[in-house]
């Protein structure tokens, strides 16, 4: 319960709770104004708030205790009191019952003076917590606004120290842009020459394959004629020995059908050696080989129309004249 009393005309607070909030709270604002340099506004209002609060918690607190007091007293003085009129009752003809009655009006005057003390007492402490308060606040305040005014001075000099750092980062990278640009420059006109060279070079060697192109396909367009004059050859040539198998059954002899054969195999030779000097790929190596075949299969179909009565002179006379695969190999390959 809160107990305060008047000395001298100076408030003397006995309350060990009052004692014990108002250290803690002073204890705790010198602390951050030594640590931190000056009070925080924000901080202080919010101990203010909460001593507040404390204080209207132990207004609350002290006047409920006091009222429990006062109703235990009341109790007691009016079991007192019952007792009193018991006794008074009991002792009637003694009167004494008015002397309880006075000595009741007595004590409830004491207790309410004593209730009225307590309550501005109270109220007094009340009173100087506040004027502390706002007194502190003020002072917070005050090194407050001190000490954003020296955080806005060393803002602004660290402002423009960063400026001037910037300024001259921005000056120097310039300059490295300056440098780049030119050496980009001229890395770019000796691209440039050399893409024209390139150019050039290109340009010339797109004329010669135009030309390797041109000539490459007259060549093809030649050789082409010359194929299918080759081919015509090919075929006059079979007609040719078919007719010259049938002439050497009918009439030829040994010395003339060989000389006849003789002929008709060196013409035949010539052929393939000039074809094989113009050209050697594959479709004419193919066209050779077909050739041979054809050859070949007009043998076969003379060889079967031969006469009976003439078969040794035949096989005698083909053995000098006849064209065999084996005679052409030197030019396929």
């Amino acid at each position: 319960m809160l107990c305060s009393r008047q000395v001298g005309g100076t408030m003397e607070i006995k309350s060990l709770s009052e004692m014990r909030i108002i250290k803690s709270f002073l204890s705790n604002m010198e602390f951050k104004k030594c640590f931190f340099g000056g009070y925080d506004r924000g901080d202080v209002e919010v101990q203010i708030s909460r001593l507040v609060e404390l204080y209207d918690d132990l207004l609350k607190k002290a006047d409920q205790s006091y009222k429990e007091e006062l109703q235990e007293k009341d109790r007691k003085l009016q079991t007192g009191i019952e007792e009193a009129f018991q006794q008074a009752n009991d002792k009637a003809t003694e009167g004494l019952a008015s002397e309880y009655e006075a000595e009741y009006q007595q004590r409830v005057f004491e207790i309410q003076e004593e209730y009225q003390a307590k309550s501005k007492n109270l109220k007094e402490s009340v009173a100087l917590l506040e004027k502390a308060a706002k007194q502190m606040y003020a002072k917070a305040k005050e090194e407050s606004a001190y000490r954003i005014d020296q955080a806005n001075a060393q803002a602004d000099r660290i402002i423009e120290r960063a400026e001037a750092e910037a300024r001259r980062i921005a000056t120097e990278a310039q300059e490295q842009v300056t440098q780049h640009s030119d050496e980009a420059r001229r890395s770019l006109e000796n691209l440039r020459s050399h893409i024209d060279n390139e150019n050039s070079q290109l340009a010339s060697l797109m004329v010669e394959y135009a030309r390797l192109v041109e000539e490459i396909r007259g060549r093809d367009e030649s050789m082409k004629e010359r194929i299918d004059s080759f081919y015509g050859s090919m075929a006059d040539i079979i007609d040719q020995n078919s007719r010259l198998d049938t002439g050497v059954a009918r009439h030829s002899r040994e010395s003339s059908a060989a000389s006849d054969s003789s002929m008709w195999t060196e013409w035949l030779s010539s052929i393939f050696d000039s074809i094989r000097e113009d050209d050697e790929d594959d479709a004419t190596l193919q066209g050779h080989r077909r050739f041979v075949a054809s050859v070949s299969d007009a043998q076969k179909r003379v060889a079967s129309q031969e006469v009976a009565d003439s078969v040794l002179e035949k096989k005698q006379t083909r053995g000098a004249h006849a064209v065999k695969e084996s005679d052409f190999e030197f030019n396929l390959d």
